[in-house]
């Protein structure tokens, strides 16, 4: 079931993950401008933890609101850079998340195979669009172990 589901699944990390950084690039400019335009103790401390500064009267509610929201937004970079990261090791040996979990690394088969068993013949350009087609080496059922991989060459 997810044979196919794995290139489209890390395009779509990876592309959330340069949206949130670029929307907490925006977002920076305008929470600073709201704070007082300067980075101080008191900025910082508000943007990274409204909550409290709002507690210990630091900011107020609309100062609060935007802080809130731009901690939510750096937070939810975060989850994705951690989920890319993960998934990217995983691509890189070869590994589902069960295999990563239990240790498996028989389907290793070298960094730029792995790539070709998720991406495609084409995963050069595979992962610029969904929209690009590469056909994935094998049938989803069987695959590739190391030892076989290295009894054929």
């Amino acid at each position: 079931m997810g044979y196919r589901n794995q290139r489209y699944f890390f395009t779509l990390l990876a592309y959330f993950t340069v949206s949130a950084a670029y929307a907490n690039y925006l977002n920076m400019d305008y929470t600073l401008e709201v704070l007082g335009g300067e980075l101080t103790a008191k900025a910082v401390l508000t943007m990274f933890l409204p909550m409290l500064s709002w507690t210990l009267g630091l900011a107020g509610a609309y100062t609060f609101a935007v802080s809130f929201i731009s901690a939510i937004c750096i937070v939810g970079l975060l989850l994705f850079v951690v989920l890319l990261v993960y998934h990217s090791r995983n691509v890189f040996y070869g590994q589902t998340c069960f295999e990563a979990t239990n240790s498996i690394r028989e389907f290793d088969l070298g960094l730029s195979e792995n790539l070709r068993q998720i991406f495609g013949c084409r995963w050069h350009i595979a992962w610029i669009s969904p929209f690009i087609i590469s056909p994935l080496p094998g049938n989803g059922v069987d695959f590739f172990t190391r030892d076989e991989n290295i009894k054929d060459m």
